[in-house]
């Protein structure tokens, strides 16, 4: 009994100390990005770098989000089926937008950044 308390301690603990995530999507953030500033969001979707040859077919007719800002010249591209947005480069510029295409459905990790320009996001982890 004692070594369940424990392991439910541990779990809460750790779960209480994650950073918050919030699934979304980006016709969601579009509509009101302010409510999304600062705010941690996992998107599921495809992404493709600014020089792919073409878009993923699940995305090849959706809208470019109002509001979304391109950040750098070597933005590449998010899109969840909803929107499609630009995507600058994160921490790790060959994992998530590098020289290979990643057209297949994944996971992104983005921090929400709004402001006067528009809003853009910021990546953090790709799954």
């Amino acid at each position: 009994m004692a070594n369940a308390r424990v392991v439910f301690l541990a779990a809460f603990l750790l779960l209480g100390s994650a950073p918050a995530q919030q699934a979304a999507t980006l016709a969601r953030i579009e509509r009101n990005p302010a409510a999304y500033d600062g705010r941690r969001v996992v998107l599921a979707g495809y992404l493709w770098s600014w020089f792919a040859r073409e878009r993923p077919a699940a995305c090849a007719n959706v809208p470019q989000a109002a509001g979304n800002r391109m950040r750098t010249r070597s933005d590449g591209y998010f899109c969840d089926g909803t929107r499609t947005a630009f995507l600058p480069p994160g921490r790790d510029v060959n994992v998530l937008v590098g020289p290979s295409e990643r057209h297949g459905a994944l996971q992104l990790v983005a921090r929400v950044r709004a402001g006067p320009e528009g809003w853009w996001l910021e990546p953090l982890e790709l799954r």
